[in-house]
């Protein structure tokens, strides 16, 4: 319980910090078009410039400081695994040169007491496409079986929620070449070739026609990730580009070949997808859905499979949006998923009183997952979900707000075939912390 009062702490912390510095407000499309209106007057742009540039470090999880941008996701972390992480990220920004960037980033875990490190160069080939072409290096760990698309990860995303959570992880060595762009200011793509040496934190063996493969596995990958956002509200801003969202679904897609090349010992395909979407309903309120599912294929060791996208740590711990809250982190194993995060808020039905206004939730989430193979990994518990993953949950969301977080309550219960005897162990309670943007 500790733990989740810690991350509630430091949001407080960050709260009081930009808040009284910058003043924050929300950002609209309407601010967007009062700044081009008010371009000549300079006491408002500025006061517009600086609530952009916050907006956009917070988001994005950089601080510029003169010649560098500090990346505020290195200086503390947390999860299960790494326990308190403590490090210092940075890289230069266009104070050093328009046409490149150099970076560098190293962190130490208190609970498993050891340094991870790592550095990038990254030229900046178009500004109007934000075409950068990046290599990089990283010594670090990194969930087993987990998986991410390409959208922002910035300092209090979702997914950086979930990561608190994380108790299961592997060393990876790797070395990237990566090339990303914007095309048609609806689509974004990346490109990449990496290598990886991965050690698994436990006795983990894959068993590949007849050989044993156990201690660091050689990977080489290529692939892509693509993010399509159509009709995308982009705003022009001296910062750059900014995205208040889209009235339309949002598609991720990620595609994946492990090559037998380039010291590589293992071919195969992974595929993943997801549509994400929200509209407003007849009643007060709307629905957030998302749908995700992801398939591998070949010769796969366990920790580039799926485990479900679990978010339970304890009984009581952080919200993970778009994640299991009762699903152990490392409960299932599946080289094929399918999941379903259905959420419907209920606005303005509790109370309408200025200064609290609490919005209720309804969330369903279903997910199956199914495992071909499974003798071919051992050293680790092996259970699938194919029979289908159920929980159901309220939340009540801004309990608490302030100028930049609003804070919630909820609790969640896993029901079907997977649920726990004891009907406490399918209860988990969270608290909800939502960056305001």
């Amino acid at each position: 319980m500790w733990k989740t009062f810690l991350i509630v702490f430091c949001s407080l912390i960050v709260h009081s910090v930009f808040a009284r510095e910058y003043q924050v407000n929300r950002l609209t499309s309407e601010y967007g078009l009062t700044y081009r209106v008010i371009d000549s007057m300079g006491e408002q742009q500025n006061r517009f410039d600086t609530s952009m540039k916050t907006i956009k470090t917070l988001s994005e999880g950089y601080y510029p400081f003169h010649f560098f941008n500090i990346d505020l996701t290195k200086l503390f972390t947390y999860n299960e695994y790494e326990g308190v992480r403590l490090g210092l990220g940075l890289m230069t920004n266009k104070a050093v040169s328009e046409l490149f960037s150099v970076g560098g980033c190293f962190g130490y875990g208190f609970h498993d007491k050891d340094w991870k490190y790592g550095g990038s160069f990254r030229l900046n080939i178009h500004e109007e496409s934000e075409s950068r072409l990046t290599f990089s290096y990283k010594n670090d760990v990194a969930e087993t079986a987990g998986y991410r698309f390409l959208k922002e990860q910035g300092l209090f995303s979702p997914a950086m929620y979930r990561q608190y959570l994380v108790e299961r992880m592997d060393r990876v060595r790797q070395k990237q070449m990566s090339y990303s762009f914007r095309t048609l200011d609806h689509l974004r793509i990346k490109l990449f070739l990496l290598q990886s040496e991965v050690d698994p934190m436990t006795d983990y063996r894959f068993l590949k026609d007849g050989n044993a493969y156990e201690g660091n596995f050689h990977i080489t990958e290529a692939g892509f990730k693509v993010r399509f956002a159509w009709k995308e509200a982009l705003e022009e801003t001296p910062l750059g580009k900014f995205s208040p969202g889209t009235d339309f679904p949002v598609v991720f897609a990620n595609f994946t070949r492990g090559m037998n090349f380039m010291d590589g010992n293992f071919e195969y395909t992974k595929i993943e997808a997801a549509v994400s979407d929200e509209f407003q309903t007849q009643n007060p309120g709307k629905i957030r859905i998302q749908l995700a599912g992801g398939m591998a294929r070949g010769s796969v060791p366990a920790f580039n499979l799926y485990t479900g996208h679990g978010s339970y740590g304890s009984s009581f711990n952080i919200y993970a949006e778009n994640s299991f809250a009762t699903m152990r982190l490392s409960e299932f194993l599946a080289d094929r998923f399918v999941s379903v995060y259905l959420n419907q808020e209920f606005q303005s039905l509790l109370f309408g009183e200025d200064g609290f206004t609490p919005r209720l939730m309804w969330l369903n989430h279903l997910g199956w997952g199914w495992l071909g193979n499974p003798s071919s990994h051992q050293g680790m518990n092996i259970q699938s979900f194919e029979k289908g993953y159920f929980e159901t949950g309220l939340l009540l969301d801004d309990i608490l707000g302030t100028r930049l977080f609003n804070y919630g309550f909820g609790v969640f219960y896993r029901y079907g075939p997977y649920a726990f005897d004891r009907f406490s162990k399918n209860l988990a309670y969270k608290i909800s912390i939502k960056f305001n943007l």
